[in-house]
C-alpha cells in the first residue's frame, strides 16, 4: 500500500458526532418504543429506538418488500406521548425495487439510509416532504442505472448523497441544471461505471467533496466540476494523463487523488497553475520517467504520492517550479540515482522521504541539500556503503531512518 493515502475527509466531523450520537443514545436510552404494534404490519420486526423527547430513530434489516409501506405512527411506551416522529430511518439489506411516491411524507426524517437494497426508480416525488429536512441520503449498492436527479430537485437542505455500487454509467450535462440543492457539499459516485464527465455535469453543484473513484472515466470536459471542490477522487479509474483543464478553475482543489489510472507521463499545462498547496496522489499509475519541469503547473504540493509506479529516471529540474513540498514517495520504484540538485527548491521544506523498494547502491546525491528532513526510508534496497557518517549533514533534524 501506498504510504500517503487518501484523506479521510468522506466521514466529516458534522456526520460522525451525529452518527456517534444516535449509536450511544440507542445503547445507553433507558426508554423503550414500540413501531407499530399491529402484529399484521409490515413494521413489526423494525427497531426503533428514541433520540430525543419526541423524536426517534427507526432501523429495518432484511425486509422483503418491494417498496416502502406506509410509516405508521408511533408511541413512547415509557412516556404517554400521542406521536413521535422519526429523525433517522434506515431500510437496509432488503428487497426494496421501487421509492414509491410520498413515501416518508409527515414525517421529520433528517438521515434516510435505503442502501444496500435493488432499487431500479425512484418515483419523482418519493421525498416530497422532506424538502426542508432531510440532510443526508444514502442510496448505495443498489441497481441505479442514473443518478435521480428528478426525485432531489427540492431538497434544498441535503448535504450528503451517497450513490455508490450502482449502475450509473452516464452523467448528463443537464442532469442538475434543474435541481435546488444548494447545500449539497458532499457526493460520493464510486463503483459506479461511468466513463465520461461532460460540460456543466456537476459544474452548478456547491460541491466541496466528489469522489468518484472505481469507475471507467477516461476523460472530463471543461467546466465539468464545480469551481467549489476541495477534494477530488478520481482513483481507480482510466485517465492517461492529469486532466488539467478540467481542472483549471479549481482554486480551492486541496487534494487530488488519481492513484491506479493509466497515466504514462507527466507533462504540465501551461494554462494551469495550482497556486495553493496540493496533495497529490498518482500511486500506482504506468509513470515509466519523469520529464524536465514534469510538474510545473504546480507551486506548493504538501503530499505527493508517485510509488508503485515503474519510474527509473529522474532530470534534476523535474520540481523545479515546486517551491514547497513536505512529503515525497517514490517507493516501489526502479530508481538507482537521485541527481544532486533534484530537491534544491524543496530542501528547506521536505520532511518526509519515502524510497523503499528502489534500486540504490549509494545514498543519493540529491538528498545532500535535505536539512530539514525528519524521517527517510531506505528499506529494500541494495546499499552496500554505510557508516556513521553516511547521514551525518541530516541532524539534528533527522529522527527516524529507516534501512
Amino acid at each position: 500500500m501506498a504510504t500517503i493515502t487518501t484523506n479521510n475527509v468522506i466521514n466529516s466531523l458534522r456526520l460522525l458526532l451525529v452518527l456517534t450520537l444516535l449509536s450511544l443514545i440507542r445503547l445507553a436510552a433507558p426508554r423503550s418504543c414500540t413501531f407499530d404494534p399491529d402484529p399484521t404490519s409490515k413494521w413489526k420486526f423494525c427497531e426503533c429506538q428514541p433520540v430525543t423527547a419526541d423524536s426517534g430513530q427507526v432501523f429495518c434489516r432484511r425486509q422483503a418488500w418491494i417498496t416502502v409501506p406506509p410509516l405508521p405512527q408511533w408511541e413512547l411506551l415509557a412516556h404517554n406521548r400521542p406521536t413521535y416522529s422519526i429523525v433517522s430511518l434506515s431500510i437496509v439489506d432488503g428487497g426494496l425495487v421501487f421509492l414509491n411516491q410520498d413515501a416518508f411524507k409527515g414525517q421529520n426524517i433528517q438521515l434516510l439510509d435505503v442502501s444496500h437494497n435493488h432499487i431500479e426508480t425512484v418515483n419523482v416525488n418519493a421525498f416530497r416532504g422532506l424538502e426542508s429536512k432531510i440532510y443526508q441520503l444514502s442510496l448505495n449498492r443498489n441497481s441505479l442505472s442514473s443518478i435521480p436527479s428528478r426525485s432531489l430537485t427540492y431538497l434544498y437542505q441535503l448535504q450528503y448523497l451517497y450513490l455508490q455500487q450502482n449502475r450509473i454509467a452516464e452523467v448528463q450535462p443537464d442532469t442538475f441544471d434543474e435541481t435546488q440543492l444548494k447545500n449539497l457539499q458532499f457526493l460520493y459516485l464510486d463503483h459506479n461505471m461511468i466513463f465520461y464527465l461532460p460540460k456543466r455535469s456537476f459544474f452548478r453543484l456547491p460541491l466541496q467533496v466528489l469522489t468518484l473513484g472505481n469507475n471507467r472515466i477516461f476523460d472530463i470536459d471543461k467546466q465539468a466540476l464545480p469551481i467549489s471542490l476541495w477534494f477530488l477522487d478520481l482513483k481507480n479509474n482510466a485517465l492517461n494523463q492529469i486532466p488539467y483543464l478540467a481542472l483549471k478553475d479549481l482554486k480551492q482543489l486541496a487534494t487530488l487523488d488519481l492513484e491506479g489510472n493509466n497515466i504514462t507521463t507527466l507533462v504540465p499545462e501551461p494554462e494551469v497553475v495550482f497556486e495553493t498547496e496540493i496533495s497529490l496522489l498518482l500511486g500506482s499509475n504506468r509513470i515509466e520517467n519523469l520529464e524536465e519541469n514534469a510538474f510545473g503547473s504546480f507551486r506548493k504540493i504538501k503530499a505527493l504520492d508517485l510509488s508503485y509506479n515503474r519510474i527509473g529516471k529522474m532530470p534534476d529540474d523535474c520540481f523545479e517550479s515546486i517551491s514547497h513540498m513536505k512529503v515525497l514517495d517514490l517507493s516501489y520504484n526502479y530508481l538507482a540515482n537521485i541527481p544532486k540538485r533534484t530537491f534544491q527548491n524543496v530542501a528547506k521544506s521536505l520532511q518526509r522521504l519515502i524510497l523503499e523498494e528502489n534500486d540504490f547502491h549509494v545514498l543519493p546525491s540529491g538528498l545532500a541539500h535535505l536539512r530539514v528532513l525528519e524521517h527517510l526510508n531506505l528499506k529494500s534496497n541494495k546499499l552496500n556503503k554505510l557508516d556513521n557518517s553516511t547521514f551525518e549533514h541530516f541532524k539534528p533534524a533527522l529522527t527516524e531512518l529507516l534501512l
